[in-house]
């Protein structure tokens, strides 16, 4: 059996690049600054992602259950999410973070759960996530 080929630095890096290269000019400053920032991982840079840019925005539920849309379903978030439970609260609230629209995020995010929630929430979502949220909001 023959080695394993050696990984290709440089060209690694290129890609890398690149995709820096390839981020959108309309990105808010904020979320460009974070997605250049070194040691970002290429499958965010590709993908970004959003934030609201005005807290009074958030209106998500308090209480009740929340239906969840399609995009962010996966084992182990089932289609709809009591908001009393704590688990799947945490990771939907992670999902619409790092995938979801500012509209979603309005929809889904209420500010006080997030505010409890943010001391388990940014130790999971990726830095670039957490620096742009904790700037624009006292979450921190």
């Amino acid at each position: 059996m023959s080695p394993p080929e050696a990984y290709d630095l440089e060209r690694l890096h290129e890609g890398s690049g690149q995709l820096i290269e390839a981020l959108p000019d309309d990105l808010p400053a904020d979320i460009a600054a974070a997605l250049r920032s070194p040691g970002v991982a290429d499958w965010l840079r590709a993908r970004h992602f959003q934030a609201v840019t005005d807290w009074e925005d958030l209106q998500g539920p308090d209480d009740g259950v929340i239906s969840v849309p399609q995009e962010f379903l996966g084992a182990p978030l089932p289609a709809e999410v009591t908001v009393r439970d704590a688990q799947q609260l945490l990771l939907l609230y992670q999902r619409v973070l790092l995938k979801g629209t500012v509209d979603q995020q309005r929809q889904l995010l209420h500010p006080q759960l997030l505010v409890t929630l943010w001391p388990a929430l940014s130790d999971d979502l990726p830095e670039p996530v957490v620096s742009v949220w904790e700037q624009r909001f006292p979450l921190a």
